[in-house]
């Protein structure tokens, strides 16, 4: 709760996120201190308003007492990502870091709303190197919903950051990793919007957008169409019509694939008070036409 964490944060007179830092630090081998420490800091990130900075203060008041805290430092960013890369197969520690990681970015907002922070490049160079972790997180978790979940969350985040090298480096990767979990749990709904919620940012990347053109892909995007999830539909439609702007072959496979123009059909009369759905949906037909004309 809210109250539980301003109890967190203005104990030991607002040093309790050094107190937390330097346990984690102190026990780098203990599974039990690092879970513990991440799945804090998650929370504790969700408390708070970020202003895209480093080094930001925040004023807390509990009763009758004011606080000035300190967070959003370089030194956080490092002890989250030595807990995941000492820890890479404790389902927990990863599925908890990705949360403080993302949590670290987007604050009491949600992922989707990640875009409306004025993140600075400094932020932006501490974040380099997370998205390996990503990946390696969705590699040896691959049968974990929850990892997955986390590091879509986080994998939007990095995307939104613009970790350049990272993402020409790690991206196209972490993309097939992506679309694998896809097809692994074509019935989660939650995990099938939050990896459409990364692909929508990342389709225009040139290698990782030749990922997504592949049948595999299409075939994972398409799926998408079968859930009532309005969101999910609109973010698939628009991705599909991103694949099909810059890869030829991706509107082959997309007509080769049985029943492909009917899900469209039936998701445009399942959604038809949806403005989003529609545009998509319709642009997307209109791309398939003009190219098979």
């Amino acid at each position: 709760s809210t109250t539980s964490m301003d109890n967190v944060l203005s104990s030991d007179n607002g040093r309790a996120m050094n107190i937390i830092l330097k346990t984690m630090e102190a026990h780098p081998n203990s599974a039990d201190v690092q879970r513990f420490g991440c799945a804090l800091l998650a929370n504790i990130y969700v408390r708070l308003h970020y202003d895209g900075k480093l080094n930001q203060r925040t004023s807390l008041t509990l009763g009758t007492k004011a606080f000035d805290i300190e967070t959003h430092t370089e030194r956080e960013v490092k002890v989250l990502s030595a807990a995941m890369n000492n820890h890479k197969g404790n389902a927990q520690i990863q599925e908890y870091g990705c949360d403080a990681l993302a949590n670290f970015i987007t604050g009491a907002n949600s992922p989707e709303d990640a875009s409306e922070i004025e993140a600075t490049a400094e932020v932006s160079r501490v974040y380099c190197g997370v998205l390996k972790i990503v990946v390696d997180a969705l590699s040896i978790h691959e049968t974990s919903p929850f990892v997955i979940k986390s590091a879509c969350r986080l994998f939007s985040v990095i995307v939104f950051l613009d970790c350049g090298d990272d993402l020409r480096r790690m991206g196209p990767h972490a993309t097939s990793k992506l679309l694998e979990t896809m097809s692994g749990f074509p019935k989660d709904e939650e995990l099938q919007s939050l990896a459409c919620n990364v692909f929508v940012s990342l389709v225009e990347d040139e290698e990782s957008g030749r990922f997504l053109g592949e049948e595999d892909s299409i075939r994972s995007l398409l799926a998408c169409f079968k859930f009532e999830n309005e969101s999910l539909s609109a973010s698939a439609a628009e991705i599909l019509v991103k694949i099909l702007k810059t890869n030829f072959l991706a509107s082959n496979y997309f007509m080769e694939i049985e029943d492909s123009i009917e899900s469209v059909v039936l998701s445009m009369m399942r959604h038809s008070q949806s403005a989003p759905v529609q545009h998509f949906t319709c642009s997307l037909l209109s791309a398939l036409a003009a190219l098979h004309e």
